[in-house]
Protein backbone atom coordinates (compact mmCIF):
# COMPACT_ATOMS: atom_id res chain seq x y z
CA UNK A 1 0.00 0.00 0.00
CA UNK A 2 2.89 2.37 0.68
CA UNK A 3 4.25 1.58 -2.79
CA UNK A 4 0.81 2.01 -4.34
CA UNK A 5 0.03 5.36 -2.76
CA UNK A 6 3.45 6.94 -3.19
CA UNK A 7 5.09 5.33 -6.22
CA UNK A 8 2.19 4.39 -8.48
CA UNK A 9 0.22 7.59 -7.93
CA UNK A 10 3.52 9.45 -8.14
CA UNK A 11 4.34 7.95 -11.52
CA UNK A 12 0.79 8.47 -12.78
CA UNK A 13 0.75 12.16 -11.87
CA UNK A 14 4.19 12.69 -13.44
CA UNK A 15 2.88 11.25 -16.71
CA UNK A 16 -0.25 13.37 -16.63
CA UNK A 17 -1.80 15.44 -13.81
CA UNK A 18 -5.05 13.86 -12.62
CA UNK A 19 -8.15 15.91 -11.93
CA UNK A 20 -9.73 14.26 -8.89
CA UNK A 21 -13.49 14.34 -8.64
CA UNK A 22 -14.88 15.81 -5.45
CA UNK A 23 -16.57 12.54 -4.52
CA UNK A 24 -13.25 10.68 -4.72
CA UNK A 25 -11.66 13.05 -2.22
CA UNK A 26 -14.54 13.55 0.22
CA UNK A 27 -15.68 9.92 0.23
CA UNK A 28 -13.11 7.48 -1.15
CA UNK A 29 -9.90 9.06 0.13
CA UNK A 30 -11.53 9.76 3.49
CA UNK A 31 -12.75 6.16 3.72
CA UNK A 32 -9.25 4.96 2.83
CA UNK A 33 -7.84 6.89 5.80
CA UNK A 34 -10.60 5.56 8.07
CA UNK A 35 -9.90 2.02 6.86
CA UNK A 36 -6.24 2.22 7.83
CA UNK A 37 -7.18 3.88 11.11
CA UNK A 38 -9.64 1.08 11.92
CA UNK A 39 -7.10 -1.63 11.10
CA UNK A 40 -4.37 0.00 13.19
CA UNK A 41 -6.80 0.47 16.05
CA UNK A 42 -7.79 -3.21 16.00
CA UNK A 43 -4.14 -4.28 15.90
CA UNK A 44 -2.92 -2.22 18.85
CA UNK A 45 -6.13 -1.87 20.86
CA UNK A 46 -7.96 -5.20 20.69
CA UNK A 47 -11.72 -4.89 21.17
CA UNK A 48 -12.78 -8.36 20.04
CA UNK A 49 -11.29 -11.72 21.01
CA UNK A 50 -8.11 -12.05 23.04
CA UNK A 51 -7.51 -8.68 24.72
CA UNK A 52 -3.79 -9.39 25.10
CA UNK A 53 -3.19 -10.30 21.47
CA UNK A 54 -1.40 -7.72 19.29
CA UNK A 55 -2.73 -8.30 15.80
CA UNK A 56 -5.97 -9.25 14.07
CA UNK A 57 -8.09 -11.89 15.82
CA UNK A 58 -10.78 -14.04 14.22
CA UNK A 59 -13.53 -11.78 15.54
CA UNK A 60 -11.74 -8.65 14.33
CA UNK A 61 -11.22 -10.28 10.93
CA UNK A 62 -14.97 -10.86 10.68
CA UNK A 63 -15.55 -7.20 11.61
CA UNK A 64 -13.19 -6.09 8.81
CA UNK A 65 -15.05 -8.28 6.33
CA UNK A 66 -18.40 -6.83 7.44
CA UNK A 67 -17.07 -3.30 6.93
CA UNK A 68 -15.72 -4.35 3.53
CA UNK A 69 -19.10 -5.80 2.58
CA UNK A 70 -20.84 -2.54 3.53
CA UNK A 71 -18.32 -0.52 1.53
CA UNK A 72 -18.67 -2.80 -1.50
CA UNK A 73 -22.46 -2.60 -1.36
CA UNK A 74 -22.29 1.18 -1.16
CA UNK A 75 -19.90 1.39 -4.11
CA UNK A 76 -22.10 -0.84 -6.26
CA UNK A 77 -25.19 1.25 -5.56
CA UNK A 78 -23.61 4.66 -5.51
CA UNK A 79 -24.73 6.57 -8.57
CA UNK A 80 -23.77 10.21 -8.29
CA UNK A 81 -20.18 11.28 -8.85
CA UNK A 82 -18.76 7.98 -10.07
CA UNK A 83 -18.04 7.36 -13.73
CA UNK A 84 -15.78 4.53 -14.77
CA UNK A 85 -15.22 6.33 -18.05
CA UNK A 86 -15.30 10.12 -17.99
CA UNK A 87 -17.54 11.60 -20.65
CA UNK A 88 -15.12 14.41 -21.41
CA UNK A 89 -12.16 12.11 -21.86
CA UNK A 90 -11.08 10.30 -24.97
CA UNK A 91 -10.64 6.68 -23.99
CA UNK A 92 -8.16 5.75 -26.71
CA UNK A 93 -9.21 2.11 -26.83
CA UNK A 94 -11.57 0.05 -28.92
CA UNK A 95 -14.70 -1.42 -27.38
CA UNK A 96 -14.65 -5.18 -26.84
CA UNK A 97 -17.37 -7.79 -26.80
CA UNK A 98 -18.66 -8.99 -23.42
CA UNK A 99 -17.34 -12.52 -23.92
CA UNK A 100 -13.87 -11.33 -24.90
CA UNK A 101 -13.80 -8.89 -21.98
CA UNK A 102 -14.68 -11.69 -19.52
CA UNK A 103 -12.00 -13.97 -20.99
CA UNK A 104 -9.38 -11.22 -20.73
CA UNK A 105 -10.35 -10.40 -17.13
CA UNK A 106 -10.32 -14.08 -16.16
CA UNK A 107 -6.93 -14.68 -17.77
CA UNK A 108 -5.57 -11.56 -16.09
CA UNK A 109 -6.78 -12.69 -12.66
CA UNK A 110 -5.17 -16.12 -13.11
CA UNK A 111 -1.94 -14.44 -14.18
CA UNK A 112 -1.98 -12.16 -11.14
CA UNK A 113 -2.62 -15.14 -8.82
CA UNK A 114 0.23 -17.20 -10.28
CA UNK A 115 2.53 -14.19 -10.38
CA UNK A 116 1.82 -13.37 -6.75
CA UNK A 117 2.47 -16.98 -5.74
CA UNK A 118 5.79 -17.03 -7.58
CA UNK A 119 6.87 -13.66 -6.19
CA UNK A 120 6.20 -14.77 -2.61
CA UNK A 121 8.03 -18.09 -3.00
CA UNK A 122 10.94 -16.44 -4.79
CA UNK A 123 11.10 -13.65 -2.23
CA UNK A 124 11.20 -16.04 0.71
CA UNK A 125 13.90 -18.14 -0.95
CA UNK A 126 15.94 -15.00 -1.65
CA UNK A 127 15.53 -13.83 1.94
CA UNK A 128 16.80 -17.15 3.25
CA UNK A 129 19.73 -17.16 0.82
CA UNK A 130 20.81 -13.59 1.64
CA UNK A 131 19.99 -13.81 5.33
CA UNK A 132 17.44 -10.99 5.17
CA UNK A 133 14.50 -10.58 7.52
CA UNK A 134 11.11 -11.62 6.18
CA UNK A 135 9.78 -8.18 7.11
CA UNK A 136 12.32 -6.42 4.88
CA UNK A 137 11.59 -8.79 1.99
CA UNK A 138 7.86 -8.23 2.43
CA UNK A 139 8.24 -4.45 2.45
CA UNK A 140 10.49 -4.42 -0.61
CA UNK A 141 10.62 -7.39 -3.00
CA UNK A 142 7.18 -8.84 -2.28
CA UNK A 143 5.51 -5.49 -1.64
CA UNK A 144 6.79 -4.04 -4.90
CA UNK A 145 6.43 -7.25 -6.90
CA UNK A 146 2.79 -7.78 -5.97
CA UNK A 147 2.04 -4.13 -6.78
CA UNK A 148 3.23 -4.39 -10.38
CA UNK A 149 -0.29 -5.27 -11.66
CA UNK A 150 -1.63 -2.05 -10.11
CA UNK A 151 1.26 -0.11 -11.67
CA UNK A 152 0.53 -1.60 -15.09
CA UNK A 153 -3.19 -0.89 -14.88
CA UNK A 154 -2.78 2.67 -13.62
CA UNK A 155 -0.11 3.66 -16.15
CA UNK A 156 -2.09 2.15 -19.04
CA UNK A 157 -5.23 3.94 -17.82
CA UNK A 158 -3.59 7.36 -17.49
CA UNK A 159 -2.06 7.05 -20.96
CA UNK A 160 -5.61 6.45 -22.25
CA UNK A 161 -6.82 9.46 -20.27
CA UNK A 162 -8.82 7.30 -17.87
CA UNK A 163 -8.01 9.10 -14.64
CA UNK A 164 -10.92 7.50 -12.82
CA UNK A 165 -9.53 4.00 -13.42
CA UNK A 166 -5.95 5.03 -12.63
CA UNK A 167 -6.91 6.50 -9.24
CA UNK A 168 -9.77 4.14 -8.40
CA UNK A 169 -7.49 1.16 -8.95
CA UNK A 170 -5.10 2.36 -6.23
CA UNK A 171 -7.70 3.51 -3.69
CA UNK A 172 -9.79 0.38 -4.20
CA UNK A 173 -6.71 -1.78 -3.79
CA UNK A 174 -5.76 -0.05 -0.53
CA UNK A 175 -9.23 -0.50 0.95
CA UNK A 176 -9.43 -4.11 -0.25
CA UNK A 177 -6.02 -4.98 1.21
CA UNK A 178 -6.70 -3.74 4.72
CA UNK A 179 -10.29 -4.94 4.98
CA UNK A 180 -10.69 -8.02 2.80
CA UNK A 181 -7.20 -9.52 2.83
CA UNK A 182 -6.60 -9.03 6.56
CA UNK A 183 -10.16 -10.19 7.19
CA UNK A 184 -9.94 -13.38 5.13
CA UNK A 185 -6.46 -14.23 6.44
CA UNK A 186 -7.66 -13.86 10.05
CA UNK A 187 -10.37 -16.46 9.37
CA UNK A 188 -7.66 -19.08 8.99
CA UNK A 189 -5.36 -18.00 11.80
CA UNK A 190 -4.98 -14.94 14.07
CA UNK A 191 -2.55 -12.49 12.47
CA UNK A 192 0.14 -11.71 15.01
CA UNK A 193 1.64 -8.28 14.37
CA UNK A 194 5.39 -7.78 14.75
CA UNK A 195 6.21 -4.67 16.77
CA UNK A 196 9.14 -4.17 14.39
CA UNK A 197 6.61 -3.16 11.73
CA UNK A 198 4.64 -0.65 13.77
CA UNK A 199 6.50 2.27 12.18
CA UNK A 200 5.71 0.90 8.71
CA UNK A 201 1.98 0.55 9.21
CA UNK A 202 1.90 4.03 10.74
CA UNK A 203 3.80 5.28 7.68
CA UNK A 204 1.12 3.74 5.45
CA UNK A 205 -1.47 5.62 7.51
CA UNK A 206 0.49 8.88 7.20
CA UNK A 207 0.82 8.36 3.43
CA UNK A 208 -2.96 8.07 3.12
CA UNK A 209 -3.44 11.24 5.18
CA UNK A 210 -0.81 13.04 3.06
CA UNK A 211 -2.62 12.13 -0.15
CA UNK A 212 -5.92 13.39 1.25
CA UNK A 213 -4.42 16.60 2.67
CA UNK A 214 -2.61 17.57 -0.53
CA UNK A 215 -5.93 17.61 -2.37
CA UNK A 216 -6.73 20.85 -0.49
CA UNK A 217 -3.37 22.57 -1.02
CA UNK A 218 -2.88 24.68 -4.13
CA UNK A 219 -5.29 23.71 -6.90
CA UNK A 220 -7.92 21.65 -5.13
CA UNK A 221 -8.64 18.10 -6.25
CA UNK A 222 -5.71 17.95 -8.67
CA UNK A 223 -2.94 15.39 -8.38
CA UNK A 224 -0.23 17.43 -10.06
CA UNK A 225 3.33 16.66 -11.13
CA UNK A 226 4.86 18.25 -8.04
CA UNK A 227 2.74 15.88 -5.97
CA UNK A 228 4.17 12.99 -7.94
CA UNK A 229 7.74 14.17 -7.44
CA UNK A 230 7.11 14.62 -3.71
CA UNK A 231 5.57 11.15 -3.38
CA UNK A 232 8.50 9.48 -5.16
CA UNK A 233 11.03 11.40 -3.06
CA UNK A 234 9.31 10.38 0.18
CA UNK A 235 9.22 6.75 -0.92
CA UNK A 236 12.93 6.74 -1.79
CA UNK A 237 13.78 8.12 1.66
CA UNK A 238 11.56 5.47 3.25
CA UNK A 239 13.09 2.72 1.09
CA UNK A 240 16.64 3.70 2.05
CA UNK A 241 15.57 3.76 5.70
CA UNK A 242 14.08 0.26 5.77
CA UNK A 243 17.08 -1.16 3.88
CA UNK A 244 19.41 0.51 6.37
CA UNK A 245 17.25 -0.78 9.23
CA UNK A 246 17.40 -4.28 7.81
Amino acid sequence: NIFNLLVILGVVSLIRPVVMKKVWVHQDLVFNVLTLGLTIGLIFYPVLGDSGFIGITLEEGILLLVVFGIWLWYMLYRRRGIDMVDEDEESGYQSLTLSLSLVMIGAGIIGVFLGGHWVVNGGLALAEFLGLSSGLVGLTIIGIGTSLPELTVSVAAIYRRQGSIAVGNIIGSAIFDFLAIFGVAALFTPLAFSVDLQLDILFAFISAILLLGLMFIGRQYILSRWHGFLFLLIYLVYLFYIIYRG
